[in-house]
C-alpha cells in the first residue's frame, strides 16, 4: 500500500520503485512462491496488481518498471481505514490471488505529514491482524511521525541519504524474517 496522498513521497518516487525492483529481483516470484500485489490509496483505493497478476518474476518487474505508483496524488490525507477495509475485504481474498497455506504481509508506505493525520480504529487493527502475518510502515521523510499508529514495525527513512537502498533492505530483511 503505497500513500498517494503524500507531497512527500513524490520526490522519493524513483528510489520508491527502485527498491520495490530490488525487492522483486530477490526473491523467489510464481505461483508457487513469493506472490506482489501493489495497491495505492489516499481518500479510496487505487489498484496497480493484484497479488496473483504475475506468474513469473520478469511479468513482475516489467509491471514495476511500467507501474506509476503516485499516479492518484491529491493531496488530501490518506484514509488508513479505508486503505485496511479494502486489504481486508478484497485484495487478500482468493478471487484478488490469496494464498491459504501462505502468510501474507502488508507493508504501507507512508511519510510522517500524512501519518499524522491517519487514525485506525481497534476493529481496523484487529481485521489487519486477522489477514496479515505481518504489517510493516514505513514513513519515507523527516518531521514528527505518528505512523505507530498503524501498527506492527515501524520503520523511519530519512528522504536525504539512499532511499532506495535503504528501503531495499529493510524490506528483504522484513519479509525474509516472516
Amino acid at each position: 500500500m503505497i500513500d498517494e496522498s503524500s507531497r512527500l513521497l513524490v520526490s522519493d518516487h524513483s528510489a520508491i520503485v527502485h527498491a520495490l525492483t530490488n525487492v522483486a529481483s530477490a526473491l523467489d516470484i510464481g505461483p508457487n512462491g513469493y506472490q506482489v500485489a501493489v495497491y495505492g490509496y489516499s481518500r479510496g483505493v487505487n489498484e496497480k496488481f493484484d497479488l496473483d497478476a504475475h506468474t513469473n518474476k520478469q511479468e513482475l518487474l516489467t509491471s514495476l518498471a511500467n507501474a506509476n505508483l503516485l499516479t492518484r496524488i491529491h493531496y488530501y490525507t490518506s484514509d488508513a481505514s479505508t486503505a485496511v477495509e479494502y486489504l481486508t475485504q478484497t485484495a487478500l481474498t482468493p478471487v484478488h490471488g490469496d494464498r491459504a497455506n501462505y502468510p501474507d504481509v502488508v507493508v504501507f508506505i507512508t511519510d510522517p505529514d500524512s501519518a499524522s493525520n491517519t487514525r485506525l480504529s481497534a476493529l481496523d487493527r484487529l481485521r489487519l491482524a486477522n489477514k496479515a502475518s505481518a504489517v510493516m510502515v514505513v514513513s519515507i521523510g523527516s518531521g514528527s511521525s505518528q505512523v505507530e499508529q498503524l501498527g506492527g514495525t515501524v520503520v523511519h527513512i530519512p528522504n536525504h541519504g539512499n532511499v532506495a537502498s535503504t528501503l531495499t533492505s529493510s524490506l528483504l530483511n522484513f519479509i525474509q524474517h516472516c
